[in-house]
């Protein structure tokens, strides 16, 4: 397999130095949600751009102008009404937040949509890891490099996801919560989890991030949340 690059950009906007990448990630996105959710609630299904559109960032596997995967993140505040509302978080109890903030968390991420084209599931980078288990590296990695604490996520249990997660460093909070249909274990990734998984990352994954390419200042999503 070619070389693999990472990219970290704005999901809301599209940069003139990164439309190709952008609408390549999108195309992803789109093909494969499409055709999951159609799977899950039938032909009548009708798909919008605003899942993709209305995330703080979005972290992305190329093989030249081809994404290969992605998945997206963004921040939001634990003590906003607002916030709490978000239909991401419908799954979520409310004791479950609110034993975060007690736990002293109040911004955090939000990691959604993970996504692997469906050309490259079953491929090999490295002779070894899957295009999965990179990007999870990857993502956490990103996580540690913003400096935030906690990240929240939903691993499937239908596609070996909720396995994979542990090795990047997440806890249950949850599991088996039904989630469009799915079994569906509600993770997080502490940042100290996220470090002590890192320590079992292959140097190829650390390889790839020092490499990678961020078309924002991490500045840009600290003070997205007052």
């Amino acid at each position: 397999m070619q070389d693999i690059n990472f990219q970290v950009f704005p999901a809301r906007f599209i940069t003139e130095d990164n439309r190709q990448n952008y609408l390549a990630s999108y195309n992803t996105f789109k093909s494969t949600w499409l055709d999951a959710f159609t799977e899950i609630f039938g032909e009548n299904y009708c798909y919008t751009s605003n899942d993709f559109s209305r995330q703080d960032l979005i972290q992305g596997l190329f093989i030249k102008n081809q994404c290969v995967a992605l998945d997206c993140i963004r921040e939001i505040n634990l003590t906003s009404p607002v916030d709490l509302d978000d239909s991401w978080l419908k799954p979520w109890k409310k004791e479950h937040i609110e034993s975060l903030v007690k736990q002293g968390y109040e911004r955090c991420l939000i990691n959604s949509y993970f996504t692997v084209h469906k050309d490259f599931r079953k491929a090999i980078y490295n002779e070894k890891y899957s295009i999965s288990y990179i990007l999870g590296c990857l993502s956490v990695l990103y996580q540690l490099e913003l400096g935030s604490p906690l990240m929240l996520g939903m691993m499937r249990n239908n596609r070996s996801m909720n396995t994979l997660g542990r090795s990047w460093g997440s806890s249950v909070i949850e599991e088996n919560v039904i989630h469009n249909t799915i079994p569906t274990d509600l993770v997080v990734f502490k940042s100290r989890e996220v470090f002590q998984a890192s320590k079992n990352f292959p140097p190829i994954v650390f390889e790839i991030f020092k490499n990678k390419n961020t078309i924002i200042r991490k500045e840009v999503l600290n003070e997205k949340v007052a």
